[in-house]
């Protein structure tokens, strides 16, 4: 297992580079914290929950209601409906996060010590304790 994590690690570094080089700008529907952590579970997985889901929004009250006329209350829920989720204590490196930012739910990438999230300036670190529910891709 200790091979898979090494593995894991350089691919989300190399995910994390790719992130900051295509960086112009946080555009909800396309740069932002879902996509994000979308884009790393397809990375991994092969599976494309956005494109299986057939979502569309411009704003983030926007992809918030299409969530909801989904059948998922927040992105929590979304991430729960197809990863496992686990205690936030046995998080580890690459599992995606839920967490809450200025009373908004985000989702975030585990990093290590630190989550990855998507920001208005771009790529940011938070400290991990801000883990509320953790899902493993």
């Amino acid at each position: 297992m200790g091979g898979l994590m090494q593995d894991r690690g350089e691919l989300l570094l190399t995910y994390l580079r790719g992130v900051r080089l295509r960086w112009s700008g946080f555009r909800p529907g396309r740069v932002d914290c879902a996509n994000f952590a979308g884009g790393w579970h397809k990375l991994l997985t092969g599976q494309d929950v956005r494109a299986q889901l057939g979502v569309q929004y411009s704003s983030l009250e926007e992809g918030k209601r299409v969530l909801r006329d989904n059948g998922y209350a927040d992105l929590a829920a979304l991430a729960a409906s197809v990863m496992p989720e686990l205690q936030p204590a046995d998080a580890a490196l690459g599992d995606i996060v839920a967490l809450r930012e200025n009373d908004e739910l985000a989702l975030g990438i585990i990093g290590g010590p630190q989550i990855h999230v998507l920001t208005l300036q771009g790529l940011s670190v938070v400290s991990r304790c801000k883990a509320e529910r953790v899902f493993r891709p």
